[in-house]
């Protein structure tokens, strides 16, 4: 992936980041979405990195639409979501 492309992603997920915080309780973000990273796109699929299967597994439950909704308004070309565990 080029610089200008990492660049962007930077700036699509910082983005993203702050419609949701406009969407959620400040604690709701604290304890959901500050723990979320942003590691890899690969074929229009983004990962993002969790620090357990339980954070992952409610994350997914609760979170992940908006996820999906709020970067997807930004960017037609990334809209899959991969949530892995930190190594």
């Amino acid at each position: 992936m080029s610089n200008e492309k990492e660049l962007n992603m930077t700036d699509l997920w910082a983005q993203t980041m702050t419609a949701i915080k406009a969407e959620i309780t400040p604690t709701d973000y604290n304890a959901w979405f500050s723990r979320l990273h942003f590691a890899s796109v690969q074929k229009g699929e983004i990962t993002l990195n969790v620090p357990s299967a339980f954070y992952r597994d409610s994350f997914e439950k609760l979170y992940k639409s908006l996820l999906e909704n709020s970067f997807g308004l930004r960017n037609a070309l990334y809209k899959s979501f991969l949530i892995d565990l930190c190594s």
